[in-house]
């Protein structure tokens, strides 16, 4: 016998065979102890039984399983079992013999097993009852998916991105002018930081995890737009752009950690109690939700005063075009 538990020499008179004799480590698994030569001309398959269960002995209260067969399998099992008395017996099951009982009297309709611990007498009330299961199969359907299967859905997928997208961008940009502009140039940073970040943990971008990323952009946009009604607010009371722009972002921020920390709070929940597909929509759901909080919140900060101090004395919020030069003076 190999390390795999198979048969390297199969040299049996005709008739006979090897089997592995297997049994349940403490995790379940089948572990084999050794192997068994079997006489297959005298044998017989478990359709004949009809009920089994798991009881104790009246005498020694040791478990014990019974079983009953039809009456023609008890006619055949008593054939088998007055000839081999004293003799061991082996259950089979998909080529494993999980066990080997010594045949002390002939046996008929009514059959008990015994000799062992509740454990084993209820493994072994579970082995007769599967092989008593019709194992017919019907095919009901059948379906072949191939490798082009796969390209047509990421197909699908990268242009309804793309038009989603640039619906988004197109709004923003008509919306809010040059700033708009700003933002959109932000969200695309915001995807690479993901996928950065994802590619950077080993981490597949499964399509449950490109709806995390879409879902991620499309709160990323509401930040945006958040940020920009508050600065406009700001201007309506009659603050200069140069205060409105911070006074804006201190009240956003809280608002925009409101509103994504309880989305974190439900990605960590979806993480942990999640099947696979789940599990990946939420990790990239979460890391979205750092990388637009550090995009919206910081990055965009610093290009606003980079514009508003550097390069330009005119900034758009919306239709209007507003005059900063003021707030330097």
């Amino acid at each position: 016998i190999d390390q795999l538990g198979k048969f390297i020499v199969q040299d049996f008179t005709e008739g006979y065979k090897a089997y592995g004799h297997y049994v349940k480590d403490e995790l379940g698994s089948d572990v084999l102890v050794g192997c068994n030569v079997l006489d297959e001309n005298q044998s017989m398959d478990a359709s004949y039984i009809k009920s089994v269960q798991v009881d104790r002995d009246n005498i020694t209260g040791q478990p014990v399983v019974n079983f009953t067969l039809s009456s023609e399998g008890g006619e055949k099992f008593y054939a088998l079992t007055s000839k081999n008395i004293n003799k061991p017996l082996a259950v089979v099951y998909d080529g494993k013999i999980k066990n080997v009982a010594t045949i002390r009297a002939a046996l008929s309709t009514n059959v008990q097993v015994s000799g062992f611990n509740q454990t084993e007498a209820e493994e072994l009330s579970i082995t007769l009852k599967s092989t008593t299961l019709p194992l017919d199969l019907k095919v009901i359907s059948s379906q072949a998916v191939g490798a082009s299967l796969g390209d047509d859905s990421i197909s699908q997928l990268i242009k309804a991105l793309c038009v989603g997208f640039s619906i988004l961008f197109l709004f923003v940009i008509c919306y809010y002018g040059l700033s708009g502009l700003l933002s959109v140039n932000l969200l695309i940073i915001n995807i690479f930081f993901i996928i950065a970040t994802l590619s950077s943990f080993g981490f597949t971008l499964s399509l449950s995890s490109i709806a995390g990323v879409v879902l991620t952009i499309g709160m990323a946009a509401d930040s945006s737009i958040i940020i920009f009604e508050r600065i406009k607010e700001e201007l309506r009371r009659g603050a200069i752009p140069f205060n409105a722009l911070n006074i804006a972002y201190k009240k956003a921020t809280w608002t925009i950690l409101d509103a994504n920390i309880t989305t974190m709070i439900a990605a960590v929940v979806l993480s942990m109690l999640g099947s696979t597909a789940v599990k990946g929509f939420a990790i990239t759901l979460a890391i979205g939700i750092v990388c637009t909080l550090i995009t919206m919140l910081f990055c965009s900060h610093l290009v606003f005063d980079f514009f508003i101090n550097v390069k330009t004395k005119d900034l758009h919020i919306g239709f209007k075009k507003i005059n900063i030069g003021a707030e330097n003076d």
